[in-house]
């Protein structure tokens, strides 16, 4: 699990040096109050330095579990839920951004399938397991510009990075042998 640092955790540092910083110049001074402060710092460091783990076994609990092989993608994950595609069903593939970002998931991968079949991935996983180098690598004209926006977006959207090239309709002859415009010119 990769734990994101933002900005709010630089303005917790920023502060908390700050308060430190006055503590030992008022314990200098022989002012009590600047043991308060220092104190106040020793919480907040703590504080800062033992947050990771809770985010860590909380991660533990939602961990997902990405398998890509030669058949396809398959994902499942501790809620019971199970996705797959196979690469020659994968007709599209898109990024999902939402904007509930930072402090929660809001970047995932959707790849489509024929039917009702796909995949949907959050960001983090698809960075742990290297998705992406697999999906440059196996689809033609696999749009990396769309991808690149996607990345930057802090907006309710879907961008689309990939689209099956479409099939053409195939036509059947029909009882008589003939193809249907064949059977049009002879009436």
């Amino acid at each position: 699990m990769i734990l994101r640092k933002t900005h709010s955790d630089a303005y917790a540092i920023a502060a908390s040096s700050a308060i430190a910083i006055g503590g030992v110049f008022a314990v200098r001074t022989g002012d009590n109050f600047g043991w308060w402060l220092l104190g106040g710092f020793a919480c907040a460091a703590a504080v800062f330095f033992i947050r990771p783990w809770f985010a860590l076994r909380g991660a533990e609990k939602e961990s997902d579990a990405l398998d890509i092989s030669y058949w396809g993608v398959s994902r499942s994950g501790d809620g019971g839920v199970r996705e797959s595609v196979a690469w020659t069903d994968l007709s599209e593939v898109s990024v999902l951004t939402t904007s509930g970002g930072p402090f929660v998931e809001d970047v995932f991968i959707v790849m489509r399938g024929r039917g009702n079949d796909g995949v949907v991935i959050p960001h983090t996983v698809a960075v742990e397991s290297g998705v992406l180098l697999e999906l440059q690598s196996r689809l033609n004209d696999f749009d990396n510009a769309a991808f690149v926006s996607a990345m930057g977006s802090t907006a309710d959207d879907v961008f689309v990075v990939w689209r099956a090239p479409q099939t053409p309709e195939i036509r059947t002859p029909t009882q008589s042998g003939r193809m249907p415009q064949q059977l049009a010119r002879a009436s």
